[in-house]
């Protein structure tokens, strides 16, 4: 019989890479494998939200669940996990239902027993502190920018440690063309207008939208901005100063090539 080594494969779950190794003994012994088979139901529901389940073999789908029916959300591959938003006490902000997409391996942790693993280890305990205090802006980042290929695990937490959340009304700047930069944002809600004038008149405009970032430039070189960003409506963005941000590259140099990365796609 195949023996699953519960252990190796916590070892392995990216949304578990700063969790210490004695950590993640103590989480194995709590941890239970199931068998799902196509289209039965892995998880359904917030009552059920106290168990971590990280996929072993086959794939899950994650299916967002409104009035209108169910869509398609996410699929969970080998290694892959859900429930870190219950882990670190964070509501999903949308209903939901996992099932199976073939027959499934998945492990099976309880929350609650995970909880007391890390905080048992004081290092972990404090790098746990700081995913719950910012998991919004952790998972924001992780997931619509490159930075965590380019960062440490403690190096990603005290990026997204760093950043400010701003709020622009209708109409309102976040900067004008020719202000010095201040430093780099990412749109996570609302949609803004890039406006770049010549001579009194609108020569360049384009919009961005959650997920959209700018300013990227600041953070390279002393410029002064080249256009102006206005919100076209209630806005919400993620700022990370210059000053933060020349603390961060000192103790993680790494970062700075996450900018030129930025820096390239943006502007070749």
């Amino acid at each position: 019989m195949l023996e699953i080594n519960v252990l190796r494969h916590l070892m392995e779950t990216p949304e578990l890479s700063w969790v210490s190794a004695g950590a993640k003994e103590r989480m194995a012994r709590e941890a239970r494998l199931e068998i799902y088979h196509s289209r039965e139901i892995v998880f359904q529901g917030r009552a059920q939200a106290d168990r971590f389940f990280i996929v072993i073999s086959g794939n899950l789908e994650v299916l967002e669940c409104s009035a209108q029916g169910e869509q398609l959300k996410n699929i969970l591959y080998e290694k892959d996990s859900f429930g870190a938003s219950f882990l670190y006490q964070k509501p999903l902000g949308y209903e939901c239902m996992v099932v199976a997409s073939a027959e499934t391996l998945v492990a099976s942790l309880p929350i609650p027993a995970m909880r007391v693993a890390i905080l048992a280890s004081p290092g972990d305990a404090a790098i746990y502190g700081q995913f719950s205090a910012h998991f919004d802006s952790y998972h924001f980042i992780k997931n619509f920018t490159t930075f965590g290929d380019h960062l440490s695990t403690s190096g990603l937490v005290s990026f997204v440690s760093s950043f400010e959340r701003k709020v622009y009304p209708t109409d309102g700047f976040v900067f004008r063309q020719g202000d010095d930069p201040d430093g780099y944002y990412i749109c996570i809600e609302g949609l803004l207008k890039v406006i770049v004038t010549a001579g009194g008149k609108e020569v360049f405009t384009t919009l961005l939208k959650a997920g959209d970032y700018f300013g990227e430039l600041a953070m390279l070189k002393a410029a002064k901005r080249a256009a102006a960003i206005m919100a076209l409506q209630h806005t919400e963005c993620y700022f990370l100063s210059l000053a933060a941000f020349n603390k961060l590259v000192k103790a993680e140099p790494s970062l700075m090539d996450g900018f030129r990365q930025l820096a390239r796609l943006a502007y070749g």
